[in-house]
Parts: structure tokens; sequence; C-alpha cells
């Protein structure tokens, strides 16, 4: 056979190597399937306060009845698989992508559980606009999303180069995410844990468009006392007040604070957990959760 011929032939698998590749990877929402929740491609999960239903990782919604513009939701990339709540069967942490026809192409943190056999989506977690996700994976019975960013300024067409690494578990009750601390030590029981029982130091808060972690560490911090009275401190004043617990939700009441002016405080971002009635719950990884009014975001104490 002429040198010709065999590198036609060549080029030519390797054209079908390419499209074969390509046809199994993009999810395609004409095939069948076997049921929902059978994998982490067909089952539904919450964005931006919607249930979204994939099927076969895809899912298309149209933005008014008489366009042709769709709201596309994916699966970037493929899940990772390993056991995140320790009852032996796999579950998987995954990133969807969302492209609603605009510019802007948005990233977000997601976990499938496998609950009794199905897979079970839970709520998300925006990583960011047109960000460049990295990898998922499970360590530690931890789920773990790598991606970066650009760095605070910087425009969109530059190249994301901040690198951000997030830990996530999931409450089985609700399916919602928990953001924890990837070296915590040691496991706490939610059930015996306590407002009284510790000084709480105010770690993050998540909202829908970003994460906000306190400049200074230790200075943010929260104590409840047994005659319903709560303290306070910021990276600028103290605050005083009282609180009522009512099954799982808490009021602040009352609530005063010093008037010093401090340049730069966080202190706006630390007291939205004092405005209104607000739920709050434990987690395994000894942290304390407040999830915000008017779905906020949540606030993350430990």
């Amino acid at each position: 056979m002429k040198k010709t011929s065999v590198f036609y032939l060549i080029l030519i698998l390797a054209v079908i190597g390419v499209w074969y590749f390509l046809a199994r990877s993009t999810p395609n929402p004409n095939l069948p399937i076997d049921s929902l929740n059978s994998d982490p491609l067909n089952t539904s999960y919450l964005i931006e306060g919607e249930r979204i239903q994939l099927k076969n990782g895809l899912a298309e919604i149209e933005t008014t009845p008489d366009s042709t513009t769709k709201n596309k939701f994916s699966i970037f990339g493929v899940p990772s698989f390993g056991d995140i709540d320790k009852d032996g069967d796999d579950d998987a942490v995954l990133i969807l992508l969302n492209e609603p026809g605009g510019s802007g192409t948005f990233y977000y943190a997601a976990i499938a559980a496998n609950i009794n056999g199905e897979y079970q989506g839970t709520d998300t977690i925006l990583l960011g606009d047109r960000i460049a996700p990295q990898n998922t994976s499970i360590v530690d019975n931890k789920a773990l999303i790598n991606y970066a960013v650009r760095n605070p300024g910087e425009d969109f067409t530059i190249q994301p180069s901040l690198g951000k690494s997030l830990y996530l578990q999931f409450d089985p009750e609700n399916l919602q995410l928990i953001y924890i601390e990837p070296n915590f030590s040691g496991e706490a029981d939610p059930q015996r844990m306590q407002l009284e029982m510790q000084t709480w130091n105010w770690i993050r808060t998540i909202s829908e468009n970003e994460i906000i972690t306190p400049k200074k560490e230790k200075v943010f911090t929260l104590s409840f006392g047994d005659n319903q009275m709560f303290s306070a401190t910021t990276d600028c004043n103290s605050i005083l007040g009282h609180y009522e617990v009512v099954e799982n939700k808490i009021f602040f009441t009352n609530v005063a604070a010093t008037m010093m002016a401090c340049e730069n405080s966080q202190e706006a971002e630390f007291s939205k957990i004092f405005a209104k009635e607000q739920s709050f719950f434990f987690t395994g990884k000894g942290e304390l959760i407040f999830n915000l009014p008017l779905d906020s975001g949540s606030a993350v104490f430990q």
C-alpha cells in the first residue's frame, strides 16, 4: 500500500475517533433514559430558586413563548463519584453550566446524593460568571471543587487566574449544600450542639453572587447567653441585644451597637444576621449556619 493511502486511512480513522468521543461526551436530551434519578445526569437541581430537571445532562427552557433563545443548563465535564455522606454508596459532585442566551456563562456547584439507590440533586452555589473550572473530587467524605476566577476589578477579557477551592457537604433532609472547613478536625453531633456552647466566629457569608470572608480572623464573634441575651463583636463595634428561639428559627430584638465609624469595615455584611427572623441549624463539622432572610444566602459560623 502506498504511503499516501496509509496516511489517508489513518486520517479517516482519527476523524471517526474524534466524532465518536464527542458523541459520547456531549449531553443529548433526545436519547432515551431508563428512569429519572437513575444517575446525576438524569435528576433535578435547585438553581436560583427554580428546580431544573436534567435529561441526559441537559435542559433547555424557552425564555418566552415566541423566542428562539433558550435558557440552557448542562453538566460541565463529568461528575466525580465517592461516598460523601458515609452511607456506603457513591454520591457525586459536579459543576453545572447555565447559558441563558446573553453574554454571561454561569457555573454552579452541586451534589447528586445517592439516597436509597436514586440520585437526588441538591441546591446549588454560584461559582461565578465566565470562570475557569478545573476539577472536582471527593476527599475524606467531602466534595471538593477547584476553579479559577479573576482578581477583583479585572475585566472579563482577562483569563481567570486566581485559584479557589470549595469544600461541600449536604444536609440529607432538605438536600441543602453546606460549605465546610477543610481543616476541621473531628466530628460533631448536630443534635447535641447548642447556641450557648461556645463563642462563634464568623467564617463566611455565601450569597447567589459571591462568597464573602472576613479580612481579619476571629474579630467577628457571636455569643449567646442562657438569659436570652446575645453579644457580638465586629472589626469596628460591639453589638448587644436579645434573642428568642422557636424550634429552628431565631428572632433578634432590641439590637444596639456602639457608634464608631471605621473605614473598609465589613460590619454591614456581618450584621445581616440581625435583620429579621431566620432559620438556623448545626452541621457535623461543628458549624452554625444561619439562612439569611429573603433567600439572600447563608452565614457560616464555627
